[in-house]
């Protein structure tokens, strides 16, 4: 039940990360010196969440949940990966 959403999701990540992997700005930033695991996270993967995060919202209003029940598991999911 959860693989389609799971697939969607990881082919939109990799999608918008190619997309913007090509951008000037984070040419720019590679060409400065600044280490590629930064240039990715900092750069790269910020800018290419955006479209992640539209599917995740549209695909969680599909399955029928509130936009608060949405942002709370999104907002859940952040804290794990921080703690």
């Amino acid at each position: 039940m959860g693989t389609i959403p799971l697939a969607i999701t990881a082919r939109t990540t990799r999608s918008s990360m190619l997309e913007v992997l090509k951008q000037d700005y984070v040419k720019t930033a590679r060409a400065a010196g600044v280490p590629e695991r930064r240039v990715i996270y900092r750069y790269a993967l910020r800018s290419a969440l955006l479209p992640v995060i539209t599917v995740g919202g549209l695909l969680g209003g599909l399955r029928g949940l509130s936009p608060r029940e949405i942002s709370s598991g999104l907002y859940s999911a952040l804290c794990m990966k921080r703690g």
